[in-house]
């Protein structure tokens, strides 16, 4: 089967959805499809303009890259006001899903696979279209083209129960959908490293405990729970750790160590570092004590998400501390993480505390979690979906 995924990103980008699809077209070439990913022409950042995607990703080149060159208009966003950002975003995706269909019809693909619903939209006129659906929007447009793409579309790819629940409400056919959550790539997480070792190669004191959150700071512009990490080592009453929050986008860090300021906290007990490579992430979380993802309540983080940080810390078998959210509950729960209330930064602070002084207790929940992530590889998601279209 000849699959062409196409989403007009940067490539490579720091955007934790080019990960996901650069892997999901890895996978879906190692089940003997012939995969395009078919992106745009975009102006790129100078420290990642001339890096390999393939490289960048650490994934393997057994399918094709191209790009659609057009005038780059969202960079125009930059000096255009906040309102008109979503009306140049819907040009743009609307224009590269016209000019893909030219890409898809002389390339002669059986499947056209897309995250935008611009795209799904245009693209389901003429192609057997899977829609994948990451978050629930409410602009009218938005669900307008996606009501009339889903008449068309050959399956809408879901990725947690709950916003598939949301679609059901919404009248959609639930037969015409897949819960699918993210994954993760296992081996690149089997590397012989102790833990001292990696702390040694991370530059950080191997008598000290690492608290560590890895991924960006914010989604969608929303914050992703680092204040109340932050907040929550008012209540960590035990020496020798260590707070690592790596991401982006640098610029924020200065807010977070002004928020440490303001709380009267030890500067020293934080280490900020910008983002990195994804080819390097294993090596990083082997030097973690503990992984945090302290998300805050809100309807796309407590329903619509399936972060790519959650399945990579299972993978690391390295305990998990993580806010009680239904879209978590999915896939994790009391035997296999540490679940703390949503913004409770003093239940926070001693769950941290708890898991550092009583690190083997802690390591069965890392244990389950690693048992549990087996159901969570990209092959095992493109396993899926190929037995849902018959090809298993």
């Amino acid at each position: 089967m000849k699959i062409y995924y196409v989403m007009p990103v940067r490539l490579p980008s720091e955007k934790a959805h080019t990960y996901q699809i650069m892997k999901m077209c890895e996978a879906l070439a190692d089940y003997k499809n012939e995969v395009v990913l078919l992106t745009a022409y975009r102006r790129n950042f100078s420290e990642l303009r001339d890096l390999d995607p393939y490289d960048y990703y650490n994934v393997r080149k057994n399918f094709e890259i191209k790009k659609v060159y057009f005038f780059d208009l969202i960079w125009l966003n930059n000096f255009l006001p906040g309102r008109l950002h979503y009306i140049v975003l819907l040009v743009y995706s609307l224009l590269i899903g016209i000019i893909s269909l030219l890409y898809c019809w002389i390339g002669k693909a059986d499947v056209v696979m897309t995250r935008d619903s611009r795209i799904a939209y245009i693209m389901s006129l003429f192609f057997n279209v899977i829609y994948e659906v990451h978050t629930f929007s409410y602009n009218r447009l938005e669900r307008y083209l996606e009501r009339v793409a889903f008449g068309r579309c050959k399956l809408f790819i879901i990725v947690t129960k709950n916003l598939r629940d949301l679609y059901i409400a919404k009248g959609y056919d639930k037969n015409r959908m897949l819960v699918l959550a993210d994954g993760v790539d296992i081996g690149a997480y089997d590397i012989e490293l102790s833990k001292e070792e990696a702390k040694r190669k991370q530059g950080f004191d191997v008598k000290e405990k690492i608290v560590g959150y890895i991924g960006n700071f914010l989604t969608l512009g929303m914050e992703k729970g680092l204040i109340e990490l932050i907040k929550s080592s008012k209540h960590i009453n035990i020496d020798g750790y260590k707070i690592v929050i790596v991401g982006g986008p640098i610029e924020a860090i200065e807010k977070y160590k002004s928020i440490i300021k303001e709380e009267g906290l030890d500067a020293d007990k934080f280490i900020f570092r910008d983002r990195v490579e994804h080819r390097l992430v294993p090596e990083l979380l082997k030097a973690f004590d503990c992984c945090l993802m302290p998300f805050p309540w809100n309807e796309h983080y407590a329903y619509y998400m399936s972060p790519l940080k959650m399945f990579e810390y299972m993978a690391s078998r390295r305990p998990i501390i993580v806010t009680d959210l239904p879209s978590v509950r999915e896939v994790l729960d009391e035997e296999s993480a540490v679940m703390v209330e949503v913004g409770n930064v003093y239940e926070l602070g001693k769950a941290i505390e708890k898991v550092l002084i009583d690190e083997e207790l802690y390591m069965k929940k890392a244990d389950k979690a690693y048992g549990r992530v087996k159901d969570y590889t990209w092959h095992e998601r493109v396993k899926k979906l190929m037995e849902y279209l018959g090809r298993g």
